[in-house]
């Protein structure tokens, strides 16, 4: 099964990212990693992906009413700010099994006893031989040019009694690529629907359907959930601003098992809305608390009948973000903007038809 070799295309489908990504051939990349350089190379975009999802859910703070009606549809843009040190990584003597043609080689550059040649290319393929190297790789977000390079120092191996001088050498596994060749802004855009408000209550959704990628697989499912409070309208109180104690998760899964996104948010925004319904301007600002978690389980393979079943968690680095914005309104259309300032930050750009 080569299902999570597709999962980039298929998360960038998902969400409706604006990126012309889809001609990239991802899928060379995932099968030729294993665990740790796979955490490496995918990390960056789960700290992006994670950063978006939690972007865009508060902007208006329900208002200080009992009963009303207040439907707002449309679609969330956001872009995840990517760094230059997020387009390439480095580590150093972890387990990378090599396929059949780099064990090859290297084993011939140890010794010239076909026997042996043979010990070792297999050892060298199951990981029982574990040389030290120096791995470094562009990211999913680094450039199309540069290619993940495994550097052997100058080393002694043993086998069966023996010893041997390991020579210093380079391996270029030229598979394994950068994606998004530096895209500076990563972004993605999902439909919105808000509706309320009851005691100052209103629930917001995102969603996609359910996209069957194929029979192996299986099916494709987004969906997303907050709610936010407004206390004043129970407490009857009158305050200078709105106010919204909010509470937001999301689910992105594929297939079963072999990639699930989950996000949380919660926390505190205001806003003050100037104006009518022809017309008007919203400040607002808020604060959340968030976390995100990307989790992948696949087979490594480097080669046939050698294959290690791998299963990783990542977690996003954002923890909180602090939220400004502006709001503008002209006959029910609404354009919200704001900056998210964050570990990864990201800029939001809304637009809803509501009344």
């Amino acid at each position: 099964m080569n299902e999570i070799a597709r999962f980039l295309s298929i998360v960038f489908f998902a969400l409706l990212v604006v990126q012309p990504i889809f001609a990239q051939d991802v899928e060379g990349t995932i099968e030729s990693l294993p665990e740790d350089p796979l955490k490496k190379f995918i990390q960056p975009l789960t700290n992006a992906v994670g950063a978006n999802l939690n972007t865009g859910w508060i902007n208006l703070a329900p208002e200080n009413k009992i009963k009303g009606l207040d439907i707002r549809f449309g679609l969330v843009g956001a872009g995840a700010f990517i760094d230059s040190d997020e387009q390439v990584f480095q580590l150093i003597d972890i387990f990378f099994p090599l396929s059949e043609s780099s064990a090859t080689s290297v084993a011939q550059s140890i010794t010239s006893n076909t026997a042996l040649q043979n010990e070792i290319k297999n050892g060298l393929m199951s990981g029982d031989i574990d040389l030290k190297n120096e791995i470094t790789s562009p990211t999913v977000f680094g450039s199309e040019d540069d290619f993940l390079v495994i550097r052997y120092p100058e080393q002694q191996v043993t086998v069966q009694g023996q010893t041997f001088t390991v020579p210093e050498q380079t391996i270029n596994l030229e598979d394994v690529r950068g994606v998004l060749n530096d895209p500076g802004i990563f972004p993605t855009v999902v439909p919105q629907l808000s509706i309320g408000t009851f005691y100052g209550t209103q629930a917001t959704f995102r969603w996609l359907p359910n996209i069957k990628i194929n029979e192996e697989v299986g099916e494709l499912a987004y969906f997303g959930f907050g709610i936010q409070h407004n206390p004043a309208a129970l407490l009857n109180a009158q305050l200078p601003v709105d106010l919204s104690l909010s509470f937001f998760t999301q689910t992105l899964e594929i297939g079963t098992g072999i990639l699930d996104v989950t996000t949380t948010a919660f926390g505190l925004n205001a806003s003050k809305t100037f104006g009518t319904f022809a017309a008007s301007v919203t400040p607002y600002a808020g604060f959340l608390i968030e976390k995100s978690n990307m989790d992948i389980s696949y087979d490594y393979e480097p080669s046939p009948g050698n294959t290690f079943p791998i299963s990783i968690e990542l977690e996003g680095d954002n923890k909180s973000r602090f939220v400004l914005g502006l709001g503008l309104n002209l006959f029910g259309v609404n354009i919200f903007t704001d900056y998210n300032f964050s570990d990864t930050n990201t800029f939001n750009a809304t637009l809803m038809y509501g009344f």
